[in-house]
C-alpha cells in the first residue's frame, strides 16, 4: 500500500457563481467583492473586508447579487 501526503493530492478546481477557484478555494471577483474564500459556501470570507458574508451562489450573476453580512 502506498500513502500519499495530503499536500500532494490534487484538489479539484471548481466554479463558484461563474468564477474559477484556485487550489485553496479562493476566487477573485474583481470589482464585485474582490478576492474571496469560498470553501464554506454559502458562507464566504473576504480578507479585504475582514468579515464573513452569506452569499448563496444562486443569488449571484454577472450583473451582481444579493449579499448578507455579519456585523
Amino acid at each position: 500500500m502506498t500513502l500519499t501526503a495530503l499536500d500532494k493530492v490534487p484538489k479539484t478546481i471548481r466554479l463558484w457563481a461563474g468564477y474559477e477557484s484556485d487550489q485553496n478555494d479562493c476566487i477573485d471577483t474583481g470589482d464585485f467583492m474582490g478576492p474571496l474564500y469560498v470553501e464554506l459556501d454559502p458562507w464566504i470570507w473576504s480578507s479585504e473586508m475582514d468579515r464573513w458574508f452569506f452569499v448563496p451562489e444562486e443569488h449571484v450573476s454577472s450583473e451582481g447579487g444579493w449579499v448578507f453580512t455579519l456585523m
